[in-house]
């Protein structure tokens, strides 16, 4: 995973939480002195440890806090690295959650090593659609949740998130109904 995951979490966890759990999830992770580079690549277990040790810290619910970090990366992004690239990739909620795809190919130009998840659409209607998402990554089904509302709020598209289907229990990928409020 690239730097740029574990520096939005940082500010997430100083933000919500303050520096000073911060520097105790820091230290409960193993990580006392360590700066993320955005661009350096951080082992999948790096970022694993710092949520399980801001559960620990904290006692908050990791699937709440993956909710609540999914949320956050969006504004995270929107102000960063990525300001104006999910514009570019859809005019509407919908028609960026059609295009995550391609767009993570774009990004993955200016990082070789990114291993983005796959998301697909299906069953769109104008309230609607379901959304697909494969990834090698598990347990981050809540960190899409949050990732699909904060998109929401981006887009000014009040959305209601439900996961309908698990990887592993009859499909090969996490299914989210997402339902567009206000259409």
């Amino acid at each position: 995973m690239y730097g740029l995951v574990n520096h939005s979490f940082e500010h997430f966890v100083r933000q919500r939480y303050g520096d000073q759990v911060w520097q105790q999830v820091r230290t409960a992770a193993g990580l006392d002195n360590e700066q993320f580079m955005l661009m350096g690549r951080y082992d999948d277990a790096v970022t694993y440890d710092l949520v399980g040790a801001t559960v620990a810290t904290t006692g908050a619910n990791a699937a709440d806090l993956l909710e609540e970090f999914g949320q956050y990366w969006v504004t995270y992004s929107e102000r960063g690295a990525y300001s104006g690239v999910m514009r570019m990739f859809g005019r509407t909620l919908p028609e960026l959650l059609g295009n995550l795809d391609v767009m993570h190919a774009q990004i993955s130009r200016t990082m070789p090593a990114l291993s983005a998840p796959s998301f697909h659409c299906s069953a769109q209607t104008p309230t609607s659609l379901v959304l697909h998402y494969k990834s090698r990554r598990p347990g981050l089904a809540p960190f899409v949740v949050g990732l699909i509302k904060g998109l929401g709020a981006s887009y000014d598209t009040p959305v209601r998130v439900s996961q309908v289907a698990e990887r592993g229990d009859t499909s090969d990928d996490d299914r989210f109904l997402v339902e567009l409020s206000g259409r």
